[in-house]
């Protein structure tokens, strides 16, 4: 067993990790493999030893956040005519995006602000300024979250900070008397006598979870400056000292870096910003990068009225699309079947009807590519409820070994491979020919709702919960120590069968 013990049994990649080296080749500072998940080359070594061999490692991280910018700014510049710069939405925060988005917790679509615990601190908190969005974003994570009620009760007033010397205040009075930031525990072992050298190089200890380097720092030797004797030489009495260490202990487990934290925060202000003055502009850019989330997005109960609209195979295109009066247009992408491969069709169907609005399904099949799959997606997502009798029409038995929509592809089929041939015309007559209307079907609601739900994943033309009759509350209505109906829809069950 010793003899196994710490073998490397799987090698991964770093998400953002770049390696850089003062040679063009990397491979004479470090051994390198090829990985085939990223198409890259890759070290095999990890981050301590890369920088050991004198090379640098920097994380270049890739929002989707900053296309969701992106296409916001694009969609205002094509609704409004304005040309809006994410520089001058920085260049004054607007109290009433900290009023109206922040502090009522309306951040489900906010970067890294969206989660259920977030929502409750935010609306605790109440931010008013940008520091307290970058304070909150350092400390909502393992550890230091435990010190967020003590952090409230002193921004609330209710406790006050203790600050053992002169010059604490100016270090931790923007993070109401708590050591969050990196960059704070550098200042006060600076204030502590460190140089900032000595203090920067304890900073990566932190950062770097060394924990053991960090502690011989706690008192004086002849190698090197303690903390403790340094806060007593300012006049700091030594319990107070050595509290003061305790918690620099605690929390150097968990600083975050300031200026990292400050940019999360910005970006969140911004994204904010954009969705408090231009909501439906911002949801459909968000959509149109996070199309998995529709079903969250469009049940959500917010203070912006938007009114999402069904796909439509004459007025849809590929991402989300922002209307005027708060309408957005389901895209494409959203509708099963269409995936990333069904962009050349998708754009087909865009030129196409630029030329012509599709009349029919027969139309639409005969001017384009579409296959039975994408055909499917269209009709139960509502995209050709404007060309068709129906949507159940097309899953209704045609014969023992067919339904209607198979055997209209089967006759798309033919005519396209007939075409130029001898043959086309008269495939194209009995492509013609077949007459599905004569079923006569209509869709109730609730079958449309049911479609609809099956293939985008939620409900867009009404709430499947409406047609039910409400005498209950939702979930989150419910009252503590009250017996109460609740009523729900249930998007998905999983059976786990244990020991």
């Amino acid at each position: 067993a010793h003899s196994v013990a710490g073998t490397i049994t799987q090698t991964g990649v770093h998400a953002a990790g770049i390696v850089i080296s003062d040679e063009a080749a990397v491979s004479k500072h470090l051994p390198l493999m090829w990985s085939d998940d990223v198409n890259a080359w890759k070290t095999q070594c990890e981050k301590e030893d890369v920088e050991n061999q004198g090379c640098l490692k920097f994380d270049f991280l890739g929002l989707k956040t900053l296309d969701i910018i992106t296409l916001t700014l694009r969609a205002i510049k094509k609704n409004y005519g304005l040309s809006i710069e994410v520089d001058d939405i920085m260049e004054t925060f607007d109290k009433k995006v900290f009023e109206n988005i922040f502090q009522k917790g309306l951040t489900d679509d906010i970067f890294q602000f969206s989660s259920p615990g977030m929502k409750d601190i935010l609306k605790s908190f109440k931010p008013e300024t940008i520091n307290v969005l970058i304070l909150l974003n350092a400390v909502y994570r393992p550890g230091p979250i435990d010190f967020i009620p003590d952090i409230l009760k002193s921004k609330n007033g209710e406790t006050k900070p203790k600050y053992i010397v002169d010059g604490m205040d100016a270090i931790l009075d923007e993070t109401y008397g708590f050591p969050v930031y990196q960059e704070q525990i550098m200042s006060l072992f600076e204030l502590a006598g460190f140089s900032v050298g000595e203090a920067d190089n304890i900073r990566r200890l932190m950062s770097k979870k060394k924990t053991e380097k960090f502690l011989k720092y706690q008192y004086s030797t002849d190698g090197h400056k303690g903390f403790v004797d340094g806060m007593m030489e300012k006049g700091a009495s030594e319990k107070d000292a050595l509290e003061l260490w305790d918690s620099l202990v605690s929390f150097s487990k968990y600083a975050f870096n300031k200026s990292h934290s400050t940019t999360y925060a910005i970006l969140a202000y911004v994204t904010a910003y954009l969705k408090y003055y231009f909501p439906a502009e911002y949801e459909a850019a968000y959509l149109s990068v996070k199309p998995d989330e529709i079903a969250e997005i469009v049940s959500k109960k917010d203070d912006f009225s938007l009114k999402y609209i069904l796909p439509d195979i004459n007025r849809a295109e590929y991402d989300f699309v922002a209307e005027k009066n708060r309408k957005i247009v389901i895209g494409f992408k959203a509708i099963m079947g269409f995936g990333d491969g069904s962009i050349e069709t998708i754009n087909q169907i865009v030129a196409k009807r630029q030329e012509k609005p599709f009349t029919s399904v027969k139309d639409l099949l005969l001017r384009t590519n579409v296959d039975k799959k994408m055909l499917i997606g269209l009709i139960k997502s509502g995209a050709l409820d404007k060309v068709i009798p129906s949507r159940k029409i097309f899953f209704k038995e045609y014969d023992e070994n067919e339904t209607v929509l198979e055997h209209l592809m089967s006759l798309t089929g033919k005519v396209r491979k007939d075409i130029g041939t001898s043959k086309e015309s008269e495939s194209i007559n009995e492509f013609y020919s077949f007459d599905f209307e004569i079923f006569n079907l209509t869709d109730s609601q609730e079958e449309k709702l049911g479609f609809e739900n099956e293939n985008l994943g939620t409900c867009i033309s009404a709430d499947l919960i409406d047609i039910y009759e409400q005498n209950g509350c939702f979930v989150s209505d419910t009252v503590v120590g009250q017996v109460q109906k609740v009523f729900g829809l249930v998007h998905d069950v999983n059976v786990i069968i244990d020991k």
